[in-house]
């Protein structure tokens, strides 16, 4: 029996359709014990029902304990891996250069299958475990204690702590920065300047344009009168007599 889900996982149609292959398989006896995890999908009041009416108890792992009493995890998985190998292997040598496709992994699974899943491996498996033949001791202690690390004091796990200096030269040496290589004439050394200064210094230029600027402009708005006339008029009074009022420079011109 090969099922397959939309997601590739067990959901609760997939496992009803086994239980039921599976109640058809088992023998007459009754009552029966199936021994599974607790998945959700392995619990439904259909499963229910159909257990109270063929005489079926299920018995389920406690959580986290399935690699010690999952009968495939224990002794069946670790043999299908190993036959697969084989069947895989034996294909690629006689179809070398061929990738094997969908087509043939029923082909290639089955005598893996069938080898993993022996009366002796499943026997073994069982008996690995300690369901049956009962045994409480098949797994041990150790398999089932707490870590180790939670019985040792509290500060003996801690780490000792660094003071400020510390914490600063491993920070300062985790982000320190390379250094470049000098290469003469493309790595020169720039000569360092004031930009504070030399921006004042063309703020100040600027202001003083403005300022030359400004008053050209109010001279050309207001024009002064011309003085022009007023000394020629100067001019023609220091020529003449200051009682007679005669012109000097007539007498120049007829002379």
């Amino acid at each position: 029996m090969v099922k397959l889900s939309p997601k590739g996982w067990i959901n609760g149609e997939l496992f009803l359709e086994w239980f039921n292959h599976f109640i058809q398989c088992i023998p007459p006896a009754r009552p029966i014990t199936l021994v599974m995890d607790s998945h959700g999908s392995h619990i439904s009041e259909v499963v229910t029902d159909l257990t109270k009416k063929n005489q079926i108890y299920l018995l389920t792992f406690p959580s986290h304990a399935t690699h010690n009493l999952q009968l495939l995890d224990v002794g069946v998985y670790g043999q299908l891996k190993r036959s697969w190998e084989k069947s895989l292997s034996s294909y690629m040598v006689k179809n070398t250069g061929l990738r094997p496709n969908r087509y043939d992994f029923h082909k290639l699974l089955k005598p893996a299958y069938y080898s993993a899943f022996s009366p002796e491996t499943i026997i073994s498996a069982f008996r690995k475990t300690g369901i049956y033949p009962f045994n409480p001791a098949a797994v041990t202690d150790e398999a089932i204690a707490t870590s180790k690390l939670t019985d040792k004091p509290a500060e003996d796990n801690l780490e000792p702590a660094l003071d400020d200096s510390e914490s600063h030269s491993e920070v300062n040496e985790l982000f320190t920065l390379p250094v470049l290589a000098d290469d003469g004439n493309k790595c020169k050394q720039r000569r360092k300047t004031d930009s504070k200064a030399k921006y004042l210094t063309k703020i100040q230029e600027a202001a003083a344009k403005r300022t030359r600027g400004r008053s050209r402009k109010e001279e050309t708005l207001n024009p002064q009168p011309s003085t022009s006339g007023v000394t020629k008029k100067r001019m023609k009074d220091d020529n003449k007599c200051g009682s007679c009022g005669h012109s000097y420079l007539e007498d120049v011109r007829k002379k």
